[in-house]
């Protein structure tokens, strides 16, 4: 024998025992040893480790089968050949270094890469000192392992932890509701969403049957139909069930799931996406009971409306039975005044002319009465047609008695002939303006009927001017509102109606009616009719 190795003429095979025996022993007998021995070159070339023993001169000793194969050579031609033959001067020079290293006692290993045939190989080298029996260096012993195939298994293996890992992350941390079930219909997985949701931590849930979290009514019809049908046809799509929170309140949801199956076309598992239609449905009976409110509404409202046509219809006939006998009465008695003055019998004139008044009183009260309950109740629209001016204004001074007639002057401070407004809502407001001024004065008070407009904005102003005391101060707050009513210097109470119909009058044709003063030197209220933008053409 010969240092560390057992001499074969010029190949040496490194010792696989260093003084024990194959069972463990500290002293083996010779003939175990020398059957060791033997058997070790048989041993050393079944192993896959590439091993090449060398010399402190860089020769190689001895090597196994791996060894010569992973240098592209036979056992042959690579024992006895130098380090330089068998690595080629540019790659020795690379591992110098290395080897001087081992050379002087040290064991190293590393790591390395090589191309051989076009293909990348990665190799995990370990190189250990050879020493003699007196403890000499006298070479190294070089075990070279490809680990190619096993470093990318590993990396595969790492890959696929990695991407499962980020499969498991993703699945959980998705925004939607998800769960997966196995084949027994208990949770494998469920996401973030679906533990928010419903109120849970994940380790409270996972391995138990899913349909714990349903109602009873849809956990029964799950077991009994729908979770057999899964496995069976491999797909169900928005299933309706109802599942239950931690806090018990009950949601709807619609599921749809797929089933994994393996290579044999066994199912595995189900993969679930659940849909909350909680707000959905609660908007959906929301909307049912806004429709049948809105049909409710709508027969209330055809109702209402049989009722205001049955009320035009006999308020049409209170016009027609009422205001023509009182007009034809009213009109009798101012001809048969004015007979009387005419012959001279002025007490009988005077009498007749007091009922006059009171005739047209009524009269005034009846159409307010019926414009405050159909003329004036919708909600009406600027006019598009234009009346003259002067006919309006002579129809509202017609309808005052004479000798109320005689007391209204008239000024005119426009050029306009016509313009827009409804011309019987205007009126209407007139004859309250132009009543309210005659009666609420002392007899014989002027009163002044006066006509203008102005350009910014265009507008027509018709203006009803009094002499009298003014309105009392407690009228004012509240002037154009129904019903309102205040006792006069005279006594006279006034009825709450007049001014609110005019108001209203010309509210509905786009107007207004507005108080311009009021106090002892008499009171006045202008009409404001808007006649669109200046220069428009009227048509």
């Amino acid at each position: 024998m010969r240092g560390a190795g057992i001499d074969r003429g010029d190949a040496v095979v490194p010792q696989t025992a260093a003084g024990r025996g194959i069972d463990g022993d500290e002293a083996a007998s010779p003939a175990a040893l020398a059957a060791l021995a033997g058997n070790a070159p048989a041993m050393l070339d079944a192993l896959p480790t590439a091993i090449t023993v060398w010399n402190a001169a860089l020769r190689c000793l001895w090597a196994n089968e791996a060894g010569a194969a992973l240098q592209g050579l036979t056992r042959a031609s690579i024992i006895g050949a130098s380090a330089e033959q068998v690595l080629g001067s540019e790659r020795l020079q690379q591992l110098r270094p290395r080897i001087a290293a081992v050379l002087r006692g040290q064991t190293m290993t590393y790591e390395t890469e090589v191309v051989r045939g076009g293909r990348r190989h990665l190799r995990l080298v370990r190189a250990l000192p050879r020493r003699l029996a007196d403890g000499r260096i006298d070479g190294f012993i070089v075990m070279t392992t490809d680990i190619t195939e096993a470093r990318a298994r590993a990396e595969a293996e790492r890959a696929a932890a990695r991407s499962h890992e980020a499969l498991r992350m993703l699945y959980e941390q998705t925004p939607a509701m998800l769960h997966s079930v196995d084949t027994d219909g208990r949770l494998l997985t469920v996401s973030d969403r679906w533990l928010a949701w419903l109120g849970h931590r994940r380790e409270e849930v996972i391995g138990r049957p899913a349909v714990d979290f349903l109602t009873a009514g849809s956990r029964e019809a799950v077991l009994a139909e729908h979770l057999p049908r899964l496995w069976r046809e491999g797909r169900t799509d928005r299933l309706a069930l109802q599942m239950t929170r931690s806090d018990g309140q009950v949601l709807d949801v619609l599921l749809s799931a797929v089933v994994e199956r393996d290579a044999a076309g066994r199912p595995q598992r189900a993969l679930a996406v659940i849909e909350d239609v909680t707000a959905l449905l609660d908007r959906a009976a929301e909307a049912r009971r806004e429709q049948v409110a809105r049909r409710q509404v709508e027969q209330q409202a055809l109702e209402l409306a049989r009722l205001a046509s049955e009320r035009r219809e006999m308020l049409d006939l209170l016009a027609h039975e009422v205001r023509q006998p009182l007009n034809n009465a009213s009109a009798a008695l101012e001809s048969a005044a004015a007979l009387l003055v005419h012959q001279g019998q002025t007490d009988a004139s005077y009498r007749l002319s007091r009922a006059q008044a009171v005739l047209a009183d009524v009269l005034s009260h009846v159409d307010n009465t019926l414009a405050a309950s159909t003329l004036l109740a919708g909600r009406g629209q600027p006019p598009e047609e234009e009346a003259d001016i002067d006919t309006v204004l002579a129809v509202a001074l017609a309808e005052l008695p004479a000798a109320d007639r005689r007391r209204v002057t008239v000024r005119r401070f426009t050029a306009a002939r016509t313009a827009r407004m409804d011309s019987a809502l205007v009126r209407l407001a007139l004859r309250n303006l132009l009543g309210n001024a005659v009666r609420h004065t002392p007899p014989g008070t002027p009163v002044t009927l006066q006509v203008s407009d102005d350009e910014v904005p265009l507008a027509l102003y018709i203006d009803v001017a009094d002499e009298g005391g003014g309105l009392p101060a407690e009228l004012l707050p509240r002037l154009f509102e129904r019903g309102a009513r205040a006792r006069h210097a005279d006594g006279r109470a006034s009825h709450g109606l007049g001014l609110f119909i005019a108001h209203r009058a010309l509210q509905v044709q786009g107007g207004e009616l507005k108080l311009l003063h009021s106090g002892s030197g008499g009171t006045a209220l202008r009409l404001v009719l808007p006649q669109g933008q200046a220069g428009e053409s009227p048509d």
